[in-house]
């Protein structure tokens, strides 16, 4: 095991003031600390400590530093630099922690019931949201120097960083930080292209924090029409058209254009419907193609059936009826 492993989960363990156990286990993989869990789970039952890592990390190092930062007056530059850099971030990746350990997770729900007297967030400790918090501290000049707190926040920034965690008092078993972590600016979980998650042979896709079925990114043939609408979700179903691309989207659709009219940077508008109705909505789709001026990219925006023209199609996606969108003004 890594030095560096080695010191960040004595730290965490010191929150609790406890030892560190003997049995410590750093996982490559997904896969592997799956198995790991697996293995565990045949010994008898054990306590998660997090809860109480938890509670330590705020005692120990939360409280002074926002104690250090309001003796020192830097509470004003201290919210400026995390509103303005971090807070959408970080609130972003705390909701998407149940997203990420279900989608690791998923197919061991059996192994997941069994050990539920952790909650699934909790595998992060802190872990996953900490590696934000580091970056955090390493963009505040200041923190550098902490007076009563020698070594820990060098510690803290210094060593590696774990993805996932299961902590009891005999047991440590660490998911290390994956290989590839692709997320939006505001922290969302997306790669247009590829995994957004990848360890090695394991490969997570996400798009703008919807989880993908690995066959849109690499076995695109294998995409049936049945996989797009057989999802309810209409948000998920957009990002698997973007991930398709429009024509793709259309073809395995089977679209037929009902009508065409040209925007004023003398692009196509067109609008496409399902050739027979969808099985969920009991009616026909539509989507009316658009295409950026600024990117060039192309889109298929899902509008209501009874849209008739492709100008009406586009009004409505602004909100507005067709007499009331003028075109010459679009923003």
């Amino acid at each position: 095991m890594a030095k560096s492993f080695d010191a960040r989960i004595g730290l965490y363990y010191s929150f609790c003031g406890i030892d560190k156990p003997s049995e410590i286990q750093v996982c490559q993989s997904p896969t592997e600390f799956l198995s790991a869990l697996k293995t565990l789970n045949t010994h008898k039952k054990q306590v998660p400590l997090h809860q109480k890592m938890i509670d330590g990390f705020r005692t120990k190092v939360l409280q002074p530093l926002n104690q250090w930062i309001l003796e020192n007056e830097l509470i004003h530059s201290y919210q400026k630099l995390f509103n303005n850099k971090y807070k959408s971030r970080f609130i972003n990746l705390k909701n998407q922690r149940n997203l990420i350990v279900e989608s690791l997770l998923a197919h061991q729900d059996i192994l997941i019931k069994s050990i539920r007297n952790i909650t699934p967030q909790d595998y992060f400790a802190a872990t996953y949201i900490e590696a934000l918090f580091i970056n955090f501290l390493k963009d505040l000049p200041e923190i550098k120097c902490l007076p009563g707190l020698p070594g820990l926040f060098l510690e803290i920034c210094n060593d590696d960083i774990i993805f996932l965690s299961y902590f009891t008092q005999d047991y440590a078993i660490v998911l290390r930080w994956p290989d590839t972590f692709e997320t939006t600016g505001d922290g969302i979980l997306h790669n247009p292209h590829g995994p957004a998650l990848v360890w090695d042979k394991d490969r997570y896709y996400f798009y703008s924090g919807w989880k993908i079925p690995s066959e849109f990114y690499e076995r695109v043939d294998e995409v049936s029409p049945g996989m797009v609408l057989s999802e309810k979700n209409v948000e998920k179903r957009r990002a698997y058209m973007e991930i398709l691309g429009s024509n793709r989207f259309a073809e395995l659709l089977d679209l037929e254009i009902l009508d065409q009219s040209i925007d004023r940077y003398g692009n196509f508008i067109e609008l496409y419907r399902t050739r027979t109705e969808d099985t969920l909505a009991g009616e026909h789709l539509q989507f009316v193609k658009v295409t950026c001026p600024s990117t060039g990219r192309n889109y298929m925006l899902c509008v209501p059936p009874h849209l008739t023209s492709s100008h009406e199609a586009i009004a409505w996606t602004f909100g507005k009826r067709p007499e009331d969108y003028n075109p010459n003004v679009e923003t």
